[in-house]
């Protein structure tokens, strides 16, 4: 029974310097992964750049007009996407501010407000295509989704 207790003595002491390195190393690990996921979870960065990209899909868009009918559906389709996608994640992003109205009507309302039209706008374009009068939607979404833009920078 001494030999077993002494035995068990022995390799606790041989393993436990390891349990608390790998115990530290576990920690070092969780903490890294906590900062990849909080920039998965930080919005706003994906919200800036959605809008971004989505500028230039729409100014993409009017641009191909008179191009190839299969580039201009293509980039339509992926701009209008791009401007649900951008206002959805401008809620995520910003709901706290958005729908507080105790200190009136601010830029940040105007920004959504218009980024909301933008996209609307762009889903009845898809709606419309190819009819003309889709072109007067998609312009509308653009210069919309523009304004919007520069009211939140200015």
């Amino acid at each position: 029974m001494r030999y077993i207790a002494v035995i068990l003595l022995f390799l606790s002491s041989l393993f436990g310097g390891e349990k608390v390195e790998i115990l530290e190393k576990a920690k070092e690990i969780k903490s890294d992964v906590a900062d990849i996921v909080s920039d998965y979870n930080d919005y706003e960065k994906w919200h800036e750049y959605s809008g971004l990209t989505t500028l230039g899909l729409a100014g993409a868009t009017i641009l191909t007009n008179s191009l190839d009918r299969g580039i201009h559906e293509g980039l339509g389709t992926a701009a209008a996407s791009g401007m649900v996608i951008t206002a959805g994640l401008g809620i995520l992003a910003h709901k706290d501010e958005v729908f507080d109205l105790s200190e009136g009507w601010k830029k940040e309302h105007w920004h959504a407000l218009l980024g909301a039209i933008a996209a609307t706008a762009m889903m009845i374009t898809l709606a419309e295509a190819p009819e003309e009068d889709h072109a007067t939607y998609g312009v509308i979404g653009g210069i919309t989704a523009g304004i919007s833009f520069v009211i939140v920078k200015w």
